[in-house]
């Protein structure tokens, strides 16, 4: 009786350095994971921010997208991820009609901004 009671002692000490070794393969596992997942977040934001600056608005609407959190996995948004989102979604600027006829419009050579001359 002993030794049956000595032997489920040694069976129950290893199993809790088992217990202590699987847990520690998981915590550097979802760790690994982690890393990995925000690696990729940052390029994807990265990609948005080259999209915003060539104004190719719906792709980098699609990219940001991507990045929203499913229910299994943590959000890993930011002021970034926000910023860029309202940038895709805004609308695009219309200009004011404060004169009554217009002169003149013309655009800067990177066509974001136009500049207009009126007839008062």
């Amino acid at each position: 009786m002993l030794l049956l009671l000595l032997a489920a002692l040694v069976y129950s000490l290893e199993l809790r350095q088992h217990n202590r070794e699987l847990a520690g393969a998981l915590s550097r596992a979802e760790s690994s994971e982690r890393r990995e997942r925000l690696k990729n977040y940052y390029g994807q934001i990265r990609l948005a921010e080259v999209l915003r600056e060539n104004h190719q608005f719906e792709i980098m609407k699609e990219t940001l997208t991507a990045q929203l959190p499913s229910a299994s996995v943590g959000d890993l948004r930011g002021f970034e991820w926000r910023f860029l989102w309202a940038e895709s979604i805004r609308e695009p600027r219309r200009p004011s009609t404060n004169h009554p006829i217009w002169a003149e419009v013309r655009f800067s050579a990177d066509g974001i901004s136009f500049f207009s001359i009126g007839r008062d």
